[in-house]
């Protein structure tokens, strides 16, 4: 079973768009877990060159400088950083 919203709904979502050979990734509203700040969790929302929009949640923490966040896309964890330089 995949998570799939519709192409429209996917445009309409106000959020800065990161693009790459393959994907494009748009984040969603994220929440702190902790006073700190240093873990959050939110949806984060991936369109594939076939235009097929997948959602999922995507878990941050923040490590020193970088707040990297990860998810679990096609059956791997996988941190979006890298899901953008894949081709």
């Amino acid at each position: 079973m995949h998570r799939r919203i519709d192409l429209i709904k996917y445009e309409q979502i106000p959020a800065n768009e990161h693009v790459g050979p393959r994907y494009s990734i748009k984040l969603g509203q994220f929440y702190y877990l902790n006073k700190e700040g240093s873990r959050t969790k939110g949806n984060v929302y991936i369109k594939d060159e076939k235009n097929i929009v997948y959602k999922r949640v995507g878990n941050g923490q923040q490590i020193g400088n970088f707040h990297p966040i990860w998810i679990n896309f096609k059956g791997e964890n996988i941190q979006i950083e890298e899901l953008l330089r894949r081709e």
